[in-house]
């Protein structure tokens, strides 16, 4: 059976800069899509995409999805276009009063959103990333769930979402960049969102991550030979011992000098690696 695969993400190339995870879901997405495989992507819509250059067009069933925040709802929406010079569907978030127009890269954050909103935006996307399947009447059997941006996706699946059946198929497999800073959530951001209690510090990197472990089906680490930015977070002993625990559910793959060849050869482990978790 071929698998359905959702993408979660705050960079896809072209839509942002060239980036060790935008080129990867750029690459392996055309290259599974090319090869029949429905695999589909998430991500912001921020103020410099856009609308007319890559013809980013509603759909009528996204343009109401309510979130709970600060005691009353915000109606977020979705577009949908295609990665250029593909048919690989990409789904955008649009809540302009969160995500406005700002530089591609930020001193010091290296992120494409507001510094002082990266946690407020940051639980928008998670809850707004599995609400939208809904929506679409669309059950994947894997959702990807990137770095720190989506690391909160498979602790809200596991709790606030679990007990909706139209998710019980979907699959959250975490992957982590060696070259992204892992953030956490504020005290306040979690309170404004209703989040539920968790046994990890979700307001600390650590604890993020951890809980992002143990709620993931799986695990893919991509290096790209670079310093790691995450290397403090992988030290940790609690850390280490959950990774341990995941056994063939952690995989590390090393993307360096990437070509077509690369990808092609990445794209295929990392399905091999989708198909037996």
């Amino acid at each position: 059976m071929t698998l359905r695969i959702y993408a979660t993400t705050h960079s896809i190339t072209p839509f942002t800069e060239s980036s060790l995870i935008g080129d990867f879901i750029q690459n392996i997405s055309r290259i599974y899509n090319e090869n029949k495989i429905d695999i589909r992507l998430y991500m912001p819509k921020y103020g410099f995409i856009s609308d007319r250059k890559y013809i980013l067009r509603e759909v009528i069933r996204l343009k109401e999805i309510p979130v709970f925040y600060k005691n009353e709802e915000i109606i977020p929406s979705v577009k949908s276009a295609f990665i250029p010079d593909t048919r690989v569907q990409v789904y955008f978030l649009v809540y302009p009063e969160f995500y406005k127009k700002t530089p591609k890269n930020l001193p010091d954050t290296g992120s494409t959103i507001q510094y002082e909103l990266w946690d407020t935006c940051t639980v928008l996307f998670n809850q707004t990333s599995i609400l939208t399947l809904e929506y679409l009447y669309w059950q994947p059997d894997i959702m990807l769930c990137f770095n720190a941006e989506s690391a909160l996706t498979p602790f809200l699946l596991k709790t606030k979402y679990s007990e909706k059946e139209w998710y019980k198929p979907t699959k959250p497999v975490l992957v982590l960049s060696n070259d992204s800073e892992f953030k956490a959530l504020s005290p306040d951001v979690i309170k404004d969102y209703n989040i539920p209690d968790s046994d990890d510090d979700l307001t600390e990197p650590v604890g993020l991550l951890k809980s992002a472990i143990r709620h993931s089906k799986g695990v893919i680490l991509l290096n790209n030979g670079n310093d790691s930015m995450i290397n403090t977070l992988f030290e940790d002993k609690s850390v280490k011992k959950l990774l341990e625990q995941k056994g063939e559910q952690y995989l590390k793959h090393s993307i360096e000098n990437p070509d077509e060849n690369t990808w092609n050869e990445t794209s295929k482990q990392i399905y091999h690696f989708l198909e037996t978790i």
